[in-house]
This record gives structure tokens, C-alpha cells and sequence, in this order.
């Protein structure tokens, strides 16, 4: 009986003959009710609405979000910034080569620079890391591309320093096995790169796919002229003063995060 559930439940959900004519009603009601909208708009005049049809093709081309992904290796799925099917009129989503989510988790420090990032391939007692492999292979976007790293380079002791620049890994894989290495400054231009890449293509503004790029906001707004809205944690600066949340007050706007411990208060949550 449970393999026999198991089975079921993998198989992909029926849609009923109901739900989809009556999603086909619903999408014939909108169109008929935006061509009559657009008849009576241009007074069913075929220059007008030849016009109305290029600027709405016009005004589609150029709402094209652009988005940074964290050098990380996942299934988006739809809803996700990761996901070209989460935005109505498309977007260009590209990975920022050496900004793993553990660099963006450490943020920026406070003389500005990057955090450093490392790639472990292989650990001391020689065996295959998995992990980190994955995500080494999988640039920039795991469908079989054939781009290829660069700007990194092994190292074979650990550095020593704040958590921007010390290494990840124990001692001895530095000695034994195989790391390589971003430097902080190799990162930004990495950045820099991609949105000067994203600004080719002529997206509307920039976001990314992890809620911890807050903390690199104010570094990228820097490198572009559109409008940069990184993580739904900028939206604080919108909600926040729709509430009195002085501490003797009750009310409390929630923050989910990925790992608490990681979360800086400090340097994601937007100053204003």
C-alpha cells in the first residue's frame, strides 16, 4: 500500500475538465475585454492601434528586470528571483562569478571591501567534496555551458583575519587537498562585470536571488544608474513606517531568514 502511494503521489496533478474551461473563459474575458478596450481607445482606427501595439511592445522590452545570482548551484522554481518564468515580461539572470552564498553571507566589511570566497574540490584525506564541486562546475548556470572560471587561484595554507578574508576550510585542506580562492578584489570587479553586463541587455533595475545582498546595496547602487533594489529587505524602509514599532509598543514586523546566526541586524537591516 505505502509503495503504492509512493507511486501516486509522484505522478504529475490532473487538471479537471472543469478548472480548464473555466480558465479558458477567464482568459477569453480578457481578451475580449482588452481588445474592446483598445477598439474604443483608438476609435478602431488601424494607425492608432498599430501605434497602441508597437509602444505596448515597446513598454514590455523595457521592463526587464535584471537579476544577480550568488555563485551558487539550485533548482529555481517559479516565484524565485532565480526563475525567468517569476517575471511577467522575462529577465537576464546572471551568476556574479566567486560570490558564493557564504561570501554574501559575510557581507561587506566596514571599510568597504568584499569577502574573500573559497572553492574546496578536494579534501585532506583526498576524498571528492561534493559540495563545493557541484557548485564548481555548475558556472555559470549548470546547463552544460562551456564558460570557464577565472581570477581565482589555489592556495595551500589558510589565511588568517577577519571573517572577510579567513579562509573556510581546516588547515589540512589547504595542505593535502584542493582549494582555490577569490580575493575580495577580484569579486567586486566580478560584480562590476556582471552589472555592466546586465546594463548591455537594458533591464529596468537590478535585484538578486538571496536576501542577504542587502548588505552589498548601497556597493552596487554605486555601479550603476538604475534603480537597485537587491534583497526584499529594502522593502523594510517602506513597511516600517506604516507601524509605530518603538520598543514599548507591541507591534513587531517579522524578519525569515535563512540561518539567524548568520543574519546581521546591523548591516541587512536598512537604516532608515
Amino acid at each position: 500500500m505505502f509503495k503504492s502511494f509512493l507511486s501516486k503521489a509522484e505522478d504529475p496533478p490532473k487538471i479537471s475538465e472543469e478548472v480548464q474551461d473555466t480558465t479558458k473563459k477567464i482568459s477569453a474575458s480578457e481578451f475580449t475585454s482588452t481588445a474592446s478596450n483598445l477598439a474604443d481607445d483608438t476609435k478602431s482606427n488601424p494607425d492608432r492601434l498599430y501605434s497602441a501595439l508597437t509602444n505596448v511592445k515597446v513598454l514590455t522590452s523595457s521592463t526587464k528586470y535584471g537579476v544577480l545570482r550568488c555563485d551558487y548551484e539550485y533548482i529555481p522554481t517559479r516565484g524565485d528571483p532565480g526563475e525567468v518564468s517569476s517575471f511577467a515580461n522575462g529577465a537576464e539572470i546572471r551568476k556574479v562569478e566567486g560570490w558564493t552564498f557564504e561570501a554574501v553571507q559575510r557581507g561587506i566589511s566596514s571599510y568597504g571591501t568584499y569577502s574573500a570566497s573559497e572553492f574546496r574540490l578536494t579534501k585532506a584525506d583526498g576524498t571528492t567534496d561534493a559540495y563545493w564541486t557541484k557548485l564548481w562546475e555548475a558556472f555559470p548556470d549548470g546547463n552544460g555551458s562551456s564558460a570557464k572560471r577565472t581570477g581565482y587561484h589555489r592556495v595551500s595554507k589558510k589565511i588568517q583575519g577577519d571573517k572577510y578574508v579567513e579562509g573556510y576550510f581546516d588547515d589540512d585542506d589547504y595542505i593535502n587537498g584542493q582549494v582555490y580562492r577569490y580575493d575580495p578584489e577580484v569579486i567586486e570587479q566580478k560584480m562590476k562585470e556582471t552589472v555592466e553586463e546586465l546594463e548591455r541587455h537594458q533591464v529596468c533595475g537590478i535585484s538578486a536571488d538571496v536576501g542577504y545582498s542587502q548588505a552589498f546595496q548601497d556597493n552596487v547602487k554605486q555601479m550603476t544608474s538604475l534603480p537597485v533594489i537587491l534583497s526584499s529587505l529594502q522593502q523594510l524602509s517602506l513597511v516600517a513606517p506604516m507601524f509605530d514599532v518603538r520598543p514599548e509598543n507591541r507591534n513587531r514586523i517579522v524578519v525569515m531568514t535563512a540561518s539567524s546566526v548568520t543574519f546581521d541586524p546591523s548591516s541587512l537591516i536598512p537604516s532608515n
